[in-house]
């Protein structure tokens, strides 16, 4: 803070390559994604996944919304994985 209010400037480090290539795969991720509803992604991925429709509701419903904020596409495949033998019935 000091260093902003006397040199009005903000001092950062670069990133290192592990955290830009994270911030890539990110920025990829969102690109890829951001023309598709979550309605729709999470029903492409109910149904790779064999899940019967009538059950949907009940993982949509049961889903972390972390997952649905991010549309975490390997989290919710395991999420589904864990969650088949409940809600499956």
């Amino acid at each position: 803070l000091k260093v902003i209010n006397s040199d009005d400037v903000i001092r950062t480090t670069e990133p290192t390559v592990a955290e830009k290539l994270s911030i890539q795969r990110s920025i990829v991720k969102v690109k890829e994604q951001s023309n598709i509803s979550f309605y729709d992604f999470i029903n492409s991925i109910l149904s790779q996944q064999g899940i019967e429709r009538k059950y949907w509701k009940k993982f949509i419903a049961a889903l972390p919304e972390s997952y649905k904020e991010n549309f975490d596409k390997e989290g919710i495949i395991e999420f589904i994985d864990d969650n088949k033998k409940y809600y499956c019935i």
